[in-house]
């Protein structure tokens, strides 16, 4: 609908609708560097992606100094998609200073999904909802490029870490990609009863890092079987999260029985300092939280790399609390 090169662009009050999610049609198409777009107090509706910023070989900017406030991206493929990747990683492609407030993501195949070769500087989410993610729009085709989840950073290619994403105050409910029906690929799918899900869940998450470092603080968790996800080089400070049961079978298979998972890395970056994982006064909301440990990790090596920090509510086996009895 709006294809924006390098300008500023505010729209407040506006509804904005497609029809459908199937097409290559986004509402605001970035093709060039994307400074400055506001949008509040409306809605973005039925489109492929709602925001998208493709690379276009040159630029080094992404999305940078954007505010979104009040907005709600509904029935797309992806509410935010920001894509860039390069051959070796040789562009600077910076993503800094922007905000997501009060914003609602619904009826998607994932939240928001942030890519770039450097870094991610000052990108946050406040009061924001996650709600039926995946949820009965399960898309083999679609999960084998993107995963499911409410939001996701890949940050770097040959960069350490440094990245800082803040997700305050979230709402995550019903993120689980499954669809209803009889056909399956036996070889990538599992079916229970009537439902499908993805046999493969290393990007289905609530919220999944690669590279990056994430502070997760006063967010609530409903029906959601997995919760945080990432590749060795991830810092994360959880706190003060309040964790709720979910009422849905799923395939015994996922790695959903840890509060993060961290799975093999794709790539290989030169500087590996050792990480932290802080755990703060989390509350167990529910019985039907099926966590008997905080971390589970893919290459057991990857353990090495880890320091944990847990003053979680409950203990924990693989990393007793903290906490005195």
């Amino acid at each position: 609908m709006f294809i924006i090169a390098d300008n500023q662009v505010s729209f407040d009050g506006f509804n904005f609708y497609h029809g459908s999610s199937k097409d290559a049609t986004d509402c605001f198409h970035f093709s060039d560097e994307a400074r400055t777009l506001t949008i509040k107090n409306s809605m973005l509706y039925l489109w492929r992606y709602c925001i998208y910023k493709e690379w276009d070989g040159m630029s080094r900017t992404g999305l940078n100094r954007c505010t979104f406030e009040n907005v709600k991206f509904s029935s797309c493929i992806g509410g935010v998609f920001m894509n860039q990747e390069t051959v070796g990683g040789n562009e600077m492609y910076y993503c800094t200073a922007n905000y997501f407030d009060n914003c609602t993501f619904e009826y998607c195949h994932f939240g928001a999904y942030f890519i770039s070769n450097s870094n991610f500087a000052m990108v946050e989410f406040n009061r924001c909802n996650f709600y039926k993610i995946g949820w009965g729009k399960y898309d083999k085709t679609i999960y084998d490029k993107f995963g499911c989840f409410g939001i996701r950073f890949n940050c770097g290619y040959n960069r350490s870490q440094s990245s800082h994403v803040i997700i305050r105050g979230c709402y995550f409910e019903d993120i689980v990609p499954y669809r209803i029906g009889d056909r399956f690929d036996e070889n990538d799918e599992i079916r229970m009863g009537k439902i499908i899900y993805p046999a493969n869940d290393k990007y289905y998450s609530c919220i999944i890092s690669e590279n990056n470092s994430y502070i997760v603080d006063g967010c609530s968790f409903t029906n959601c079987p997995k919760y945080f996800s990432g590749d060795k080089y991830c810092s994360w400070d959880i706190r003060e999260n309040r964790i709720f049961g979910y009422n849905i079978k799923i395939p015994t298979q996922w790695s959903n029985k840890k509060l993060l998972h961290v799975f093999k890395a794709n790539r290989q970056v030169k500087y590996e300092n050792l990480k932290s994982t802080i755990y703060y006064s989390n509350i167990l909301g529910s019985n039907n939280v099926i966590l008997n440990g905080l971390v589970d990790f893919d290459v057991h090596e990857d353990r090495n790399m880890y320091r944990v920090l847990n003053c979680f509510e409950e203990s924990f086996m693989d990393f007793p609390s903290l906490y005195l009895k």
